[in-house]
């Protein structure tokens, strides 16, 4: 029922508390299923302590409604089998600590960058005819305060020189 009717405001006047009472009814049984779950899969997930069940976990609470399943929703280009995770655990991004010790670096570098005319473009760039519906404020803008990054001439700035990076090789990032 939660799933299929319209909002409440929307219904006729008569059906609103039978449709206020099966939604009641509905939540109550969610509460109930969830801590009857809660409960049988505690002493597990003791049992199983050191290992990383957070996918697991969060199974039940999808079933139920109380979390939200996220999956990939692309606009342009659909790459299949993608697993459904919300958040990606910093371990999968060993090259992170590496951008971020040259936090300093990049920005002391960035007004140098900046006043090159020539080697921008935006972050992200749309074919014709494409909807633009998400990341639109990083698309095909004019503003270069905002998403872009440089095509070329950054590569050879000191710090990245003496670190042995380069624009290239953090675009692989």
């Amino acid at each position: 029922m939660a799933t299929v009717a319209p909002a409440l405001e929307s219904l006729n006047p008569d059906l609103r508390p039978a449709v206020s009472h099966a939604l009641a009814c509905r939540n109550n049984y969610d509460k109930e299923v969830g801590t009857f779950m809660d409960q049988c899969l505690e002493s597990h997930y003791r049992q199983h302590g050191g290992e990383k069940l957070d996918r697991f976990r969060d199974s039940p609470d999808i079933t139920l409604g109380r979390k939200k399943r996220f999956d990939s929703q692309p606009l342009i280009y659909d790459f299949p089998h993608l697993p459904p995770i919300k958040f990606f655990d910093r371990s999968d991004f060993p090259w992170l600590d590496s951008i971020e010790a040259a936090t300093d670096d990049i920005r002391d570098e960035f007004p140098e960058a900046l006043q090159m005319e020539a080697g921008f473009a935006p972050y992200i760039t749309y074919p014709i005819g494409v909807p633009r519906n998400q990341w639109v404020e990083f698309g095909n803008v004019s503003s270069r305060a905002r998403g872009y990054r440089a095509r070329r001439g950054c590569s050879t700035t000191p710090s990245n020189m003496r670190r042995g990076m380069t624009v290239a090789s953090c675009a692989l990032c």
